[in-house]
């Protein structure tokens, strides 16, 4: 069985379902929130583009949901509410910094791997002894 990559989200160890052989990150409040997967499908991360942008979505789906919200804070109560939530929109928006730059880093890595794995190259490495 392959090694098990952690979730690109949170860094934690998966879970793995031995009878099914699937895993699924279950760390709680993990923006992964990911369905139980087969080991190949979890260890690849040429799909993370497309699961990127799928978050990106949600979250600024919430985020307009939690300002709007925030603004029509005007008790004391509400204000803790409002100062917790604009907190919250903050990391996302962090949080999608890091998405766009870990998406063109992993761009760039592609490339590089593209670059070195040439038909040339491979057939270079193979006639040395």
């Amino acid at each position: 069985m392959s090694e098990l990559l952690p979730c690109p989200f949170c860094g934690k160890s998966p879970d793995l379902n031995a009878r099914t052989g699937h895993v699924a990150c279950r760390t709680p409040y993990c923006v992964c929130e990911a369905e139980w997967r087969p080991i190949h499908q979890w260890n690849s991360r040429l799909g993370e583009s497309a699961r990127i942008r799928e978050l990106e979505i949600a979250l600024a789906g919430w985020r307009n949901a939690a300002l709007q919200t925030a603004l029509f804070c005007s008790d004391e109560p509400a204000r803790s509410v409002q100062e917790y939530l604009l907190r919250q929109i903050g990391a996302i928006d962090a949080l999608i910094k890091r998405a766009e730059k870990a998406e063109s880093e992993l761009a760039t890595l592609q490339a590089a791997m593209n670059k070195i794995t040439t038909p040339a190259t491979v057939a270079h490495v193979m006639e040395k002894p």
